[in-house]
C-alpha cells in the first residue's frame, strides 16, 4: 500500500454510515479496530483486513442518546453516549465493553441535570494527576469541561479547575483527551493533552493541562 494515498478500506452501499470515533485494540486474538457508527447507533469491530467481525451497543441507553466516542483503554472499550439528534439538548452516558463487544457496565449513567454534556474524549489519569488521580475524566464538546469520575464506581469527583481562579477549566470545542506517553517526544505521563475545535470547528487548538506540584510534597520527602 503507497503510504502517500488514502484507500477507502470500508465501503458499504447503501447503509448508513456516521463515523464519529475510531480506536484500536491489541488482543491476544488479533488486532482490531473499533469504529462508532452514530447512523446505527453501534459499535463496528473489523479485524486486520477491515472485515466485519462484530456490531454492538447498548440498547438500554434510551434514545436521542447513540454512541458518539470510541476509546480503547487499559484493555477495554469506553464508549460514550450523546444526543445524535440536532437540537435535542446536552446530556450523555459512558458504558465499559470488553474487547469482544460485551457489557461490563454502565459506568455513568443518563441523569437529569447530569455534568455529562455531548461527551467524547475519555482518558485515565495516572496517579501522580492531584486530586483526579487514577480517574476517569470524560470531556464535553457541548460545554468543554473536563469532569472526573470513579474508575470503579463511576461517582462524580468534580470538574478540572484552573488552579488560581477556581474555576472549571472550559475549552471551546473540545474533542479528543490524551495524557502524554512518557518520552520527550510526546508528553509525561501526567500532562493532559486535548484537540478542540472552537468557532463551530472553523478553528483549531492544540494544548495541554498541567497539574502543579505541591511545594510542600517536596520538603515532607
Amino acid at each position: 500500500m503507497d503510504p502517500t494515498n488514502a484507500v477507502i478500506a470500508v465501503d458499504n452501499p447503501g447503509k448508513p454510515m456516521a463515523y464519529t470515533g475510531l480506536d484500536i485494540a491489541k488482543t491476544d486474538s488479533g488486532t482490531f479496530l473499533y469504529a462508532a457508527n452514530a447512523a446505527l447507533n453501534q459499535i463496528e469491530k473489523y479485524d486486520s483486513n477491515f472485515k466485519l467481525v462484530k456490531t454492538f451497543t447498548d440498547s438500554s441507553v434510551p434514545p436521542p442518546l447513540g454512541v458518539y466516542g470510541v476509546h480503547v483503554l487499559q484493555g477495554k472499550i469506553y464508549v460514550t453516549y450523546a444526543p445524535i439528534l440536532p437540537g435535542k439538548p446536552g446530556a450523555g452516558a459512558v458504558d465499559v465493553f470488553d474487547t469482544d463487544g460485551n457489557l461490563l457496565k454502565t459506568l455513568i449513567s443518563v441523569q437529569p441535570n447530569g455534568v455529562l454534556n455531548i461527551p467524547w474524549g475519555v482518558a485515565i489519569s495516572p496517579a501522580d494527576f492531584g486530586q483526579f488521580s487514577s480517574a476517569l475524566l470524560v470531556g464535553n464538546l457541548q460545554d468543554g469541561r473536563i469532569n472526573a469520575f470513579d474508575l470503579s464506581t463511576g461517582s462524580f469527583l468534580g470538574p478540572l479547575a484552573d488552579e488560581e481562579t477556581g474555576k472549571p477549566i472550559e475549552i471551546p470545542g473540545l474533542w479528543s483527551i490524551e495524557f502524554g506517553g512518557g518520552n520527550p517526544n510526546n508528553g509525561n505521563t501526567n500532562e493532559l493533552f486535548f484537540a478542540a475545535g472552537p468557532d463551530t470547528y472553523f478553528g483549531g487548538v492544540f494544548g495541554k493541562i498541567v497539574v502543579e506540584k505541591d511545594p510542600d510534597e517536596d520538603q515532607n520527602k
